[in-house]
């Protein structure tokens, strides 16, 4: 395991990554992992890169864009955990 996966499975869980993991019914050291994979880069740094510029917007537009990236990044994650890991029978 390369140190940059190995450094995000030893850091403390962020919110998004513990909502992110209930959300999923997984673990948030799961979310964390499948996050360097899919996007090289933590759930929460790629919901932000995806919400763009947020100087002078609303609290709750912000809230807004944040929820909407948040709710598209994990149905990317349902489908690579679903392709990657398929219920065993």
């Amino acid at each position: 395991m390369s140190s940059d996966f190995y450094a995000a499975l030893s850091r403390t869980p962020d919110d998004a990554d513990r909502h992110a993991a209930r959300r999923l019914g997984i673990e948030p050291a799961q979310v964390r992992l499948a996050a360097r994979v899919l996007w090289r880069r933590d759930f929460a740094q790629e919901r932000d890169a995806r919400v763009g510029e947020v100087s002078g917007l609303a609290q709750r537009t912000l809230q807004a864009r944040r929820g909407h990236a948040a709710r598209a990044m994990l149905a990317e994650l349902s489908t690579f955990l679903r392709d990657t890991y398929p219920a065993r029978e």
